[in-house]
């Protein structure tokens, strides 16, 4: 019953300072590809161009890894962390991408700080949902910024019973503890009136996407 697997939020301290970065850095596999597998596979069937917003882009592995896939996007990255940005502007800097990168200070469940960011073909964020305090305004927020006809792609990790009660403790674990499940998503997409998606749950892996289409007004 959802009862024995009842999800326990994140308690976390914001991430500041360069041995936080460098530590948080080396937590997060190694083999960056094997972390973004599920995300890359369902990016593969979509079109990607134009400008796209990412939500939570950390050290901005993943935002470079993504300018280097499309060499014709321009990406504008969020981040909470003033710590995390100054690192991945290094890291884009260095490799190469600077003119097609940008960081913005802020995060999408406080929609104060986020000034007029524009429209964007694709938004897309990884392994943050479970992190976010306002969920239900998260998910509001990000369609918001998707332009007609753009899509909105989420890739999270997937509470699951068999890895739940593992008596294990660590980052991992804990963020499993604190994942959603489909039928939680669901009740968020409804609340923010996001009607076309897909979840999609491949077995018997612990993560989940969720692409929704903003469907043309006109049409």
């Amino acid at each position: 019953s959802n009862q024995m697997t009842k999800r326990i939020p994140h308690i976390e301290d914001a991430i500041s300072g360069a041995d936080a970065v460098s530590s948080y850095i080396e937590g997060h596999d190694e083999n960056h590809s094997a972390h973004y597998f599920g995300f890359f596979k369902e990016l593969e069937k979509l079109s990607i161009q134009g400008r796209l917003l990412e939500i939570g882009s950390g050290p901005g592995i993943l935002t470079a890894l993504m300018a280097k896939l499309y060499p014709h996007v321009e990406i504008l990255a969020l981040e909470p962390s003033s710590d995390m940005i100054d690192f991945a502007t290094d890291y884009c800097e260095e490799a190469g991408l600077s003119n097609r990168v940008s960081f913005v200070q802020g995060s999408i469940d406080d929609r104060r700080n986020l000034k007029e960011l524009g429209q964007f073909d694709l938004v897309y964020s990884t392994f943050s949902l479970h992190h976010w305090k306002h969920p239900q305004e998260a998910w509001r927020a990000m369609y918001s910024f998707v332009k007609e006809n753009g899509r909105l792609l989420i890739h999270d990790l997937k509470r699951v019973p068999w890895l739940y009660h593992l008596p294990f403790q660590g980052g991992f674990f804990e963020s499993i503890r604190a994942a959603y499940l489909p039928k939680e998503i669901e009740f968020m997409l409804s609340y923010a009136n996001i009607n076309d998606y897909r979840i999609k749950t491949p077995f018997p892996f612990f993560w989940m996407s969720v692409i929704a289409n903003k469907p043309n007004k006109a049409a």
